[in-house]
């Protein structure tokens, strides 16, 4: 080191593109000579070189320094003082830290935005709800309004719904009317060929069809106009 240049001996690190302490350094010793007093120097990452024996490279380093001038007795700058401390293992510390508490917040920052999306698509399922209920009750009551017998029912041919003029007519509780319950009231000589009707149009999946039965409890003949509903799932509805 004796007799060698400063920065000959402790250049850069060659791999690192944002390394500065070499032009930090000039400065701060220009600085020291220009103003005939200390400059203390922020912490400055300048990497040393390893021997050959070691494997050659640079080390990561982070040094605290200030340079002191020494004066003549006529106020010129004798030399300077370099003092440094290493403070490596302090830097590489708080790095360290810094990316914990990142990682934390970002699984913060992810956990809340679950939350959020998760609020929000409850709140949209409720809303979907109370919207499809509010059709529904909109449905029923015009079908309650009109002087029809409207019935629907799902694919399986059990009844979901039976409006009031049904319920007249028939002289039955809606409830008896649900599932199942609509076939009894099919005429036992009008029952296949109705059933058969029927499976036909849920296996069609779409379109109307017309028949007419007898009613086993009435005379006459109703006649029955449906037709099927595609759902999204698949299934028909009539």
């Amino acid at each position: 080191i004796v007799g060698r240049a400063l920065f000959d001996v402790f250049p850069d690190n060659p791999d690192d593109p944002a390394a500065d302490g070499v032009r930090n350094l000039k400065a701060s010793l220009t600085r020291v000579l220009a103003e005939r007093r200390p400059d203390r120097m922020a912490v400055q990452k300048y990497d040393i070189r390893r021997p050959d024996a070691d494997g050659g490279g640079f080390e990561e380093r982070y040094w605290s320094p200030i340079n002191l001038p020494v004066l003549t007795p006529d106020g010129g700058v004798q030399c300077i003082i370099h003092a440094v401390e290493d403070v490596t293992d302090l830097v590489q510390l708080r790095q360290e830290t810094v990316r914990e508490h990142a990682a934390l917040n970002a699984e913060l920052r992810a956990g809340e935005e679950l939350l959020v999306a998760e609020t929000f698509l409850r709140r949209e399922a409720v809303e979907a709800s109370r919207r499809l209920g509010e059709r529904e009750r909109h449905y029923h009551f015009l079908a309650d309004s009109i002087p029809l017998l409207v019935w629907t029912a799902g694919r399986d041919g059990g009844v979901t719904y039976v409006n009031e003029r049904w319920v007249d007519f028939t002289g039955r509780r809606a409830e008896e009317l649900h599932g199942a319950g609509w076939k009894t009231c099919l005429h036992p000589e009008d029952r296949e060929q109705v059933l058969l009707a029927w499976e036909d149009a849920m296996l069609a999946g779409a379109g109307s069809f017309q028949q007419e039965y007898r009613l086993s409890f009435l005379e006459g003949i109703v006649d029955l106009n449906g037709g099927t509903l595609r759902t999204s799932t698949g299934t028909s509805s009539q």
